[in-house]
């Protein structure tokens, strides 16, 4: 599908997911990826900006960051509405599009019964620390939910994935950027605790792994 194709698919499509800066659409001739597109086009996405950045040094480093994250593919502009950012689509074992565990909270909070939640958690979490893939947002409601028979449950981080600092240090030093990584976590850990997600002693035991 080409830009002025795609132009008018936008003009009724209705969008998958919408942040303060950008706007989430399902690309109709590839139902499995999607695209992020700036919401106020005329000042365009500084998110977009960083995080085209951030992914061509992911793809450089030659890490298999899509293990947990979205894998990107490029970018597109799209007519007046800017460019934007192409991306793998999270999908449920039915096919649909996997929901935030925001959703889940406030809809399906059984899902999170068991330890299921907690080792895909942690697992995001080693992760990240591992690779040291900066979060500069990461909350509960950009981390989807992919439940299935053999893991019970994987997590995958779909949005926020760059270094806002004004100087990114941490995009060139794995120490720096574990302290930072470290950080975000701990907080998250913690959050996720008063939620109700997981219980003190897993969040003890993610904590202690997390500052080893």
């Amino acid at each position: 599908m080409n830009s002025s194709a795609f132009e008018q698919y936008l003009s009724t499509a209705v969008p998958i997911g919408k942040g303060n800066d950008r706007v989430v659409y399902r690309l109709p001739a590839c139902p499995e990826r999607c695209i992020k597109l700036p919401r106020y086009p005329l000042r365009g996405s500084e998110q977009s900006r960083r995080e085209k950045k951030y992914f061509e040094r992911l793809e450089a480093r030659g890490i298999p960051y899509w293990e947990y994250i979205p894998r990107y593919h490029g970018a597109m502009v799209v007519g007046n509405h800017g460019e934007g950012l192409i991306y793998d689509l999270i999908l449920d074992k039915e096919g649909g599009v996997a929901r935030t565990i925001r959703h889940y909270r406030s809809n399906q909070f059984d899902v999170f019964q068991g330890d299921a939640f907690c080792r895909a958690f942690e697992a995001l979490c080693v992760f990240l620390m591992n690779y040291w893939i900066v979060p500069s947002d990461i909350n509960d409601r950009n981390i989807v939910c992919v439940f299935t028979d053999q893991e019970g449950c994987r997590l995958y981080l779909i949005d926020g994935v760059s270094n806002p600092a004004l100087f990114p240090i941490a995009n060139y030093s794995s120490w720096f950027a574990r302290r930072r990584i470290r950080k975000r976590l701990i907080k998250l850990a913690g959050k996720f605790k008063n939620y109700g997600l997981i219980n003190n002693k897993q969040c003890n035991i993610i904590i202690e792994k997390l500052t080893l």
